[in-house]
């Protein structure tokens, strides 16, 4: 089994907070993105708040994190 996989739905951003996510159809999921209008609610949370919270879950062990940014480059790469 995948008991060893934790998937966390998490966007880095300026501030943390809940913010509306758009999800791609199931044919295309790439197109997934923040939007007002979106029909999922995903945590949003600056880089501080986000190293501190995985550091807790992954604590020492192996770990790969996928990141998607989706027009958030920017943000990501500042922080």
């Amino acid at each position: 089994g995948l008991g060893n996989v934790f998937p966390f739905r998490v966007a880095i951003g300026q501030s943390t907070e809940l913010v509306s996510f758009a999800e791609g159809s199931s044919d295309h999921t790439g197109v997934s993105h923040i939007d007002p209008e979106g029909d999922v609610s995903v945590l949003q949370c600056d880089y501080d708040a986000l190293a501190k919270t995985l550091s807790a879950i992954i604590g020492k062990r192996k770990t790969l994190i996928k990141i998607d940014v989706e027009g958030y480059e920017y943000d990501v790469i500042r922080s």
